[in-house]
């Protein structure tokens, strides 16, 4: 009456009404297949859609000759840029930790202390230089 499912020894009653005892390798790659599919479909329809939503409110607005969200955009770039490269900062800085010999519960606190610093410095200077180029 004792059966194995997935290595684990299964027996009575949950053997009997086990719905993956049946279950053989290809319908569980199937599976993760067809969810790996679903994910990436809907990460594509949103991608797609915030895309198509951005190019009509541009449009929109060249059309009424309103070009100021142009210019604001150049802005974002940099204020990206700055975040991902104080980020970078934080992560090579945070490298160091690994090679302590400090527990590693300590340790993956300093590494993501670190790296939340470094990206809250970007932050700031990030407006700092965008407050200095609207002033003039």
């Amino acid at each position: 009456d004792d059966d194995t499912v997935w290595g684990f020894k299964v027996s009575g009653k949950r053997a009997r009404n086990n719905p993956f005892k049946k279950m053989d390798y290809k319908s569980k790659t199937m599976e993760e297949t067809i969810t790996g599919l679903g994910v990436l479909i809907m990460i594509t329809l949103i991608v797609f859609i915030l895309a198509r939503y951005n190019f009509l409110i541009k449009k929109m607005r060249m059309e009424r000759g309103d070009n100021s969200a142009f210019a604001r955009n150049s802005y974002s770039f940099m204020d990206i840029g700055c975040i991902v490269l104080s980020f970078g900062i934080g992560l090579g800085i945070s490298s160091i930790f690994t090679t302590l010999e400090i527990r590693e519960d300590t340790m993956y606190l300093l590494i993501y202390a670190t790296i939340f610093t470094c990206g809250g410095i970007g932050l700031m200077v990030a407006h700092y230089i965008r407050k200095k180029v609207e002033k003039g």
